[in-house]
């Protein structure tokens, strides 16, 4: 009784929180690479063809479906992303229930609605998470249609994110080797009837997609955005891993805080597996044969390293590090049966902290976005000022630029925004000339893919252009100049200002 009450609050506290925090804010960089491409999926393009994307079809088809069944606007996603969210903790609690009473169980589930602001960008581990409960479930008596289902879900994972996606395959294809050949030694026939409906599963889901992708023509494009354009964009959009040193801030500054909690939580994700895999091996039979889910989600947590060392921001610590909510609560619920009572104060204060932190976080954000602009039948809360150093500028901004390419364009003309807003092309109802909706670094290389940029603008006739010379997302060289010299020479030479705001835009239209 006690549990079910539990799952019904999970979900309605998940639910409740992520879509309350959908009316909050709005992405000009990501979500609105996704909105566009949505509106470009409904007007009859194909992602990889038509227009430039790294991630799996469904990351971009799921906003086109919303936009179909439910109408265009901002909000729509995010309802929809909150409700599929709202399984996420339950599912994490449901994970952890395998290896720590209930009352532990609760504390990874709890902590993950709070640790982002856009949470329900999240949703994604619905179906990953479901795929590894079922998967965990059925261990020890293998049951051909759970392992089945418990594939077909990871599958689907692997339309929207294969990295992640695939680090938990291999976590779990290994742990299961190791478990049942290695340590338990129960056969090459028990491991077959695991892995083979895994896989089965989910070469149903992956299969069908993969099969478009040929009939469309788009296989090969996909490969290589996915596995080597993706990779290079990684490089070029690197940040450094927070040093542990930086815990303690500089100053009490909205910047230097930020930075101590992303290396509070960074530094708390690696000392946990380290301090796991020291577990694993002193205790390597037990944990193999008893609690081999404990094994499993560790080395999920390692082989998704990379994801976190490849951009070390907090959004990807948090997806990376599914796997230590789980494992550092483990670690605490282990030490509690001992009676080291200054470490188990340690982990209660950390615990607690970020609790705190996360609770202060979610309320800023509230009061940051305390401007309400309309858009296009769009009612957005967003920040009045700029927040220098991001990609969140003020709502007058947003309402100006909007307006600006409105104003001097019909709707069915290009227009040009750059390098970071393709939110922009969705607000202001505005096609993109290319197949690009942002232009960041690694996105167009060399002098000789800047040239066909260049051309394809001139083909489109585009005589607008919002362009931002001076700021952009963190990364290693984050200005146009910088990384593509010839567009932003183009754009200064062919394009007079005719305004600029605050943050630096320049509003600008052809020469004639």
């Amino acid at each position: 009784m006690i549990e079910k009450i539990v799952i019904i609050l999970l979900i309605a506290f998940a639910g409740i929180k992520a879509v309350f925090f959908s009316g909050y804010g709005f992405g000009l960089l990501d979500e609105g690479e996704s909105l566009h491409n949505a509106q470009r999926i409904l007007s009859g393009e194909i992602p990889y063809r038509d227009f430039f994307a790294i991630f799996p079809p469904m990351d971009n088809y799921i906003f086109a479906l919303v936009f179909k069944l439910f109408g265009e606007s901002v909000l729509t996603p995010r309802v929809v992303m909150s409700l599929l969210f709202a399984f996420v903790p339950l599912l994490l609690f449901l994970i952890a229930k395998i290896i720590m009473p209930i009352r532990y169980a609760l504390i990874p589930a709890v902590l993950l609605i709070f640790l982002d602001l856009n949470i329900e960008r999240l949703y994604i581990f619905s179906f990953l998470l479901m795929g590894l409960y079922l998967f965990l479930l059925s261990l020890e008596k293998p049951r051909f249609k759970t392992i089945f289902l418990s594939g077909f879900f990871i599958g689907v994972s692997c339309l929207f994110r294969v990295d992640i996606s695939g680090a938990f395959v291999v976590a779990m294809v290994i742990g299961s080797f190791i478990s049942i050949i290695m340590v338990k030694k129960e056969g090459l026939k028990k491991l077959i009837n695991i892995l083979f409906p895994l896989l089965l599963g989910g070469i149903i889901p992956i299969g069908m997609v993969l099969c478009w992708m040929v009939r469309e023509g788009v296989l090969f494009s996909f490969l290589n955005y996915a596995f080597i354009r993706s990779i290079i964009i990684t490089e070029l959009h690197d940040l450094p891993f927070p040093s542990p040193l930086n815990i303690f801030p500089k100053d009490l500054t909205l910047s230097a805080l930020s930075h101590s909690y992303e290396a509070a939580y960074g530094t708390s994700i690696i000392i946990t597996y380290v301090v796991m895999i020291m577990f694993l091996i002193k205790k390597w039979h037990y944990f193999w044969t008893k609690v081999p889910s404990v094994g499993i989600l560790l080395l999920a947590g390692i082989f998704t390293l990379p994801y976190v060392f490849g951009r070390s921001d907090m959004g990807h610590m948090i997806k990376g590090g599914i796997p230590f909510l789980i494992l550092g609560t483990y670690i605490f619920y282990k030490i509690t049966q001992t009676k080291y009572l200054a470490i188990k104060g340690l982990f209660l204060i950390i615990i607690f902290g970020f609790f705190v932190v996360n609770i202060i976080q979610s309320i800023w954000w509230i009061n940051l976005n305390n401007q309400i602009i309309i858009i296009n039948d769009n009612q957005l809360k967003v920040s009045s000022k700029y927040l220098k150093g991001t990609t969140i500028v003020s709502g007058d901004t947003l309402k100006n630029a909007t307006d600006f390419l409105k104003n001097h364009s019909s709707q069915n003309e290009p227009v040009l925004v750059l390098p970071y807003m393709a939110g922009l092309y969705f607000l202001s109802d505005r096609k993109s000339p290319t197949e690009f909706n942002n232009v960041l670094a690694g996105f167009i290389i060399g002098d000789e893919e800047q040239r066909e940029f260049i051309e394809k603008i001139d083909k489109s006739n585009v005589s607008v252009v919002v362009y931002d010379p001076q700021n952009g997302p963190k990364m290693k060289t984050s200005l146009l100049k910088g990384y593509n010299p010839l567009i932003d020479q183009y754009i200064l030479n062919n394009f007079t200002i005719m305004k600029t705001t605050k943050e630096g835009w320049l509003l600008m239209k052809r020469k004639i």
